[in-house]
């Protein structure tokens, strides 16, 4: 399933209607500065990550990410996200 969102930076859900097991997001725009950054990720429902807990219907982005420990970006305040979810 293809999709987009825009980051909150406080916990998010986003429906799917299955339990992916893996997820890759991309950043699309930035409102800070109008540009992509940060790349992309995957991240796999198998493998532990600070950032987004994988549910029986999709996701919870937990919180902003992007910290000085290598955690990654998926819900930045005011950044445009898309993503692919993997049955």
């Amino acid at each position: 399933m293809v999709g987009h969102y825009t980051g909150a930076g406080s916990e998010q859900t986003i429906e799917l209607g299955f339990s992916p097991v893996a997820v890759y997001f991309g950043i699309y725009k930035s409102e800070y500065d109008g540009t992509a950054s940060g790349g992309p990720q995957l991240l796999l429902r198998d493998l532990p990550n600070k950032v987004v807990e994988f549910t029986d219907t999709g996701l919870k982005l937990l919180r902003q990410g992007a910290t000085a420990d290598t955690t990654p970006s998926v819900n930045r305040p005011n950044t445009f996200y898309t993503y692919v979810a993997f049955r």
